[in-house]
Formats: structure tokens, C-alpha cells, sequence
């Protein structure tokens, strides 16, 4: 069996099942999930408002520690997984996998009022601005980006979607991205699984330097969507390098 340690966010999880949902396949066994990191931090456990196919979730760190040594062939994983490779060999299934279990009535609101051509922005703050390897993207960054969406697909007056972690910073400084104005979303009635997909469900999207919006665009549907994302996501060169080569898809644009 595979047990994978879980930690992070939303997208972090995603990566880290990715990884685990591959490997289980790839040796054909049962999947655990090691969830037990999240019963002392700041982040909750979120893949199970998905419908993510495993074994059992382990939440106590004793009974992870035990399966780690006790389960027969078993094999324990732990790391942060991020790369292109796990999430395309898988396509098709964790397509459906990371579909919406109970879409909320105010999910399905929004998500039918979303026009033909619009843009979903992403913007990472937070945590971000008290990392400091972590770059974090100012409005240069998605003024280009948006600029170069509606330019390629030649869009005549499309829809803006800012979703964010920091709502008033992008109600402040973001109020017009590639000459058009920008909405800044800052809906409560929704969760983060479900602001995930509904990121996911415009036509475009312009991401952070953040797993969370990397898989929004990942999973996006749309026949022709263009995605735009950063040249840049740490500081240090040879870790950026890496993750680019990592992360980012052949038909993606990126941003300089």
C-alpha cells in the first residue's frame, strides 16, 4: 500500500494526492492518506469536499506512525510533489476526482453567471509577504498578463475576476487590469474547494505563483483557454528554474 503525508493548502493537497494516486496505480494498491499533520495547524484537511479515490484517511500521528511501520509492503511518501508530471499522466482522472462533491447552491449561482470570455486573476499575498524566498506579484505582473489575453483571443470587453487572500489590497491597487476594469471577488457564501473550481470555470486565467491557482488552471475545461503565469516564483534563481521546468505547461504563456 501507499500512504502519502499530507501538508499545506488546497493545492499543495492536490499535488501530494496526485503523487500518491500515481504511484498506488502505477503498483496497483490501496491508497492512505497521512492527514495527521492537520490536527495541530493553521490549515484544514479539503480533498474530501472533492471526490478523491483512496483507502482511508489516517488523522492521529501515532496510527500514522504505526502504519508506517507495521502494514506489510507497505511504502511511506512525504514531500510536496509539485510537478506537471503526476497531475498529466493522470488527466483524465483527476478530472473527475477533483470535481465539486456537494456544489453549494451559491457555487452553482455563480458559477452559471459566468460570461464567454472572461478572465480569472489570481493573486497570492498573505503568508507570501513574511516568506522570504517567495516572490510576491505585484500589478505589473497582471496589467501585462491580462493585456495579453485580450489581445491574443481578441476580446472585445471581457469580465475581470480578481480572487484573491487579499481582498482590500486588490480592491485598492487592482481596480483596472489591461485597460479595462477589474471585480474583486469576495464572496463568503463559498469555500476554497469551491473557489478553486470556480476559477477554473472562466475562459482565461492568469495565476500566482501558487499551487492553488496552478490547478485552477489545470483543470480548466474551456476549448481555447489561454493561461498566463509568472517568469517568476522564488528568488533564488536556481530553485525558480527548477520549479518553471517543473510546473509549467508547453502552451501556457509565460508572463516575463
Amino acid at each position: 500500500m501507499i500512504i502519502t503525508k499530507l501538508r499545506g493548502g488546497l493545492g499543495n493537497q492536490m499535488f501530494q494526492y496526485a503523487f500518491g494516486r500515481t504511484e498506488a496505480l502505477r503498483l496497483k494498491t490501496r491508497l492512505i492518506l497521512d492527514a495527521s499533520w492537520y490536527r495541530k495547524a493553521d490549515r484544514s484537511f479539503m480533498l474530501d469536499e472533492l471526490t478523491p479515490a483512496y483507502g482511508a484517511r489516517i488523522s492521529n500521528r501515532l496510527l500514522a506512525c504505526a502504519a508506517r511501520m507495521l502494514m506489510p509492503r507497505s511504502r511511506y511518501y512525504e514531500g510536496f510533489w509539485e510537478d506537471k508530471a503526476y497531475a498529466l499522466s493522470l488527466k483524465k482522472i483527476l478530472t473527475e476526482e477533483f470535481a465539486l462533491k456537494q456544489p453549494s447552491k451559491r457555487f452553482q449561482e455563480l458559477s452559471a453567471a459566468i460570461p464567454r470570455g472572461s478572465i480569472a486573476v489570481h493573486v497570492r499575498r498573505g503568508d507570501y509577504l513574511d516568506t522570504p524566498d517567495k516572490c510576491v506579484l505585484g500589478y505589473a505582473y497582471y496589467d501585462v498578463a491580462v493585456r495579453r489575453i485580450i489581445e491574443t483571443k481578441k476580446l472585445a470587453d471581457p469580465r475581470i475576476m480578481i480572487f484573491s487572500d487579499d481582498t482590500e489590497w486588490c480592491r485598492q491597487e487592482m481596480k483596472s487590469l489591461g485597460g479595462l476594469p477589474a471585480e474583486t471577488f469576495d464572496d463568503q457564501g463559498v469555500s476554497d474547494a469551491e473557489e478553486l473550481i470556480l476559477m477554473s470555470r472562466y475562459s482565461h486565467n492568469v495565476i500566482a505563483n501558487s499551487t492553488f491557482s496552478w490547478w485552477a488552471a489545470f483543470l480548466n475545461p474551456n476549448a481555447g483557454a489561454m493561461v498566463a503565469v509568472p517568469q517568476t516564483w522564488y528568488v533564488n534563481p536556481a530553485r525558480n528554474a527548477q520549479t518553471l521546468s517543473a510546473l509549467i505547461l508547453p502552451e501556457w504563456t509565460v508572463i516575463q
